[in-house]
């Protein structure tokens, strides 16, 4: 049989244990879910950059508007981004894929190089979100989309 001293010393013992269980539990939970979230907005960020890279690369001709990038498909569809303030929407035919709040964090469109004096544009800078993602796209034309367009101009 035990004493009411030697179960009280065993309860403090076994709280102290606990209370450090307990701890530690609570701190690998926070970490697990930050490393999450990280890994959730690096997917999302990988995605915006591969669409946009892949349209990019399969356009005819890119020409700003406004807020918006139109691109030109050599199969003559047209492939439209909108760079909102936090979200950026692309529209293909009839359907629209919404880029929204990654992390509840904005999606500034920096800006597009266009090249010379027939509009097109041949590079995209944008970042996403606080810490900043800066991504750079740049659209190589062919010689003969120039100068069909240069005729064009003339």
């Amino acid at each position: 049989a035990f004493t009411l001293l030697e179960l009280s010393v065993v309860m403090a013992i076994s709280g102290i244990v606990f209370a450090i269980s307990y701890s530690a539990y609570t701190i690998v939970n926070k970490q697990y879910i930050e490393f999450k979230n990280a890994n959730e907005r690096i997917i999302d960020v990988s995605t915006i950059y591969a669409v946009l890279t892949k349209d990019f690369s399969e356009a005819q001709e890119i020409r700003k508007n406004g807020e918006e990038l139109l691109l030109t498909k050599t199969d003559g569809g047209e492939i439209v981004y909108i760079f909102e303030s936090e979200a950026l929407i692309r529209k293909v035919n009839d359907v629209e894929d919404k880029f929204e709040n990654i992390l509840n964090e904005k999606i500034s469109f920096l800006g597009a190089e266009q090249t010379e004096s027939n509009g097109l544009v041949d590079e995209l800078y944008y970042e996403i979100g606080k810490e900043t993602f800066p991504l750079h796209i740049k659209k190589y034309y062919a010689a003969d989309v120039l100068m069909t367009l240069k005729e064009m101009n003339q």
